[in-house]
């Protein structure tokens, strides 16, 4: 059986635990029906629903033969769980009759992978095709043009042959930047010599009891690694403030609750620093096009644009100079209406503890009840 469960803001498959947890612990979310069992990695523990591998015994189908049958029961488990998953696999494997043959197969070699990265080195450089999270559409077009001249002859179309390259060398990125940078994978380094992943034998055997199909990448030359990281990144979606539907609703009513109009009062000394940022927006300074000009034109062209940009500044200056003054007048006269409330304050309290016969008591209400009054 196979299924597709969508949740924005994550890359991968739900057989990266980070995924799966997050799935599960989501309102509405991903739920195993009962009587069914999902097989995760090693990275969880047995549970309702679930079944992973033990950690620290045999896993893989080529460790058993006839003379190394399973010896105890996490073996015997781990040797079934390994054929179940292994059947699961291959279920997703296309045949020669679904996959066809041919015109669209291609053995890339080193000199196309180089170039094929080098054009989208510049391609991401010149800002054109770069988006969020990915390309945008005509990005495969400008490669093609790109190869076409640094490869005249390599007869390669943006469909099929880069599209398909450029999601190979993305998945290939995402297998190396996940061992580097997993939560789940410490351990491993980058060689920058060899250009390949790097850990000791213990990290390796326990990295593939949850990633079988990996293996290919202990000492696999990778030598784009750096370049694609430029490339891809930024596209790496850590998930974990995805938004599903139910906290999409949830946030909308947070904001209508919490909205209130008097927050978008603002101060003088604001309005100033806005002004502020108006006069400071200069136009960039336009490079001539046209060959032939004299140096007198473009010396007096420059003067002109110094003279905009000095009395942009005086003009900027001014208004802070304004503000300032404004802002400290009402500061100094808030600091003098308080003094003077405060020694009229203890005038009053001079005078009033020289009335006979008041008690303590009678001259703190008095002074309290006169000092609400003034405020």
């Amino acid at each position: 059986m196979q299924f597709i469960y969508v949740l924005p803001g994550w890359e991968g498959s739900a057989a990266d635990s980070r995924v799966l947890r997050d799935a599960i612990g989501r309102r509405n979310g991903f739920v195993v029906p009962r009587g069914s069992y999902y097989l995760v990695d090693a990275g969880y523990t047995n549970g309702d629903g679930f079944l992973a591998p033990f950690r620290g015994q045999r896993y893989h189908l080529n460790d058993w033969s006839e003379r190394h049958q399973p010896t105890t029961a996490e073996e015997f488990f781990n040797m079934r769980h390994a054929s179940a998953r292994n059947i699961i696999e291959r279920m997703d494997i296309p045949t020669q009759e679904t996959r066809g043959r041919g015109k669209n197969k291609r053995k890339w070699k080193y000199e196309e992978d180089a170039k094929l990265v080098e054009a989208l080195l510049d391609m991401v450089n010149v800002g054109a095709y770069k988006a969020e999270n990915g390309f945008k559409p005509g990005y495969l077009n400008y490669v093609e043009e790109k190869m076409q001249v640094s490869l005249p002859n390599s007869g390669l179309k943006a469909k099929p042959h880069i599209e398909s390259r450029i999601k190979t060398l993305r998945r290939d990125f995402n297998i190396v930047y996940d061992m580097l940078n997993g939560s789940n994978t410490s351990g491993f380094g980058f060689d920058p010599i060899k250009k390949c992943v790097t850990a000791e034998k213990a990290v390796w055997e326990a990295y593939l009891q949850s990633h079988s199909t990996h293996v290919i990448w202990q000492n696999k030359p990778f030598p784009f690694y750096d370049d694609l990281l430029v490339i891809f990144g930024k596209d790496r979606a850590t998930g974990n403030n995805a938004d599903g539907p139910a906290d999409m609703m949830e946030e909308i009513q947070r904001e209508e609750v919490n909205n209130d109009p008097n927050d978008d009062v603002e101060t003088t000394i604001e309005n100033g620093l806005e002004d502020l940022d108006a006069s400071m927006s200069f136009s960039p300074l336009q490079s001539p096009r046209t060959e032939g000009i004299q140096k007198k034109k473009k010396r007096s062209r420059s003067v002109d644009n110094l003279m905009i940009m000095t009395e942009g500044i005086k003009e900027a200056a001014s208004v802070i100079g304004s503000e300032i003054a404004k802002a400290s007048q009402l500061f100094s006269k808030a600091i003098g209406v308080e003094a003077e409330v405060s020694e009229k304050r203890q005038k009053i309290d001079s005078e009033i503890r020289k009335i006979p016969n008041l008690t303590a008591t009678e001259v703190i209400k008095v002074v309290c009840r006169i000092a609400q009054n003034m405020s």
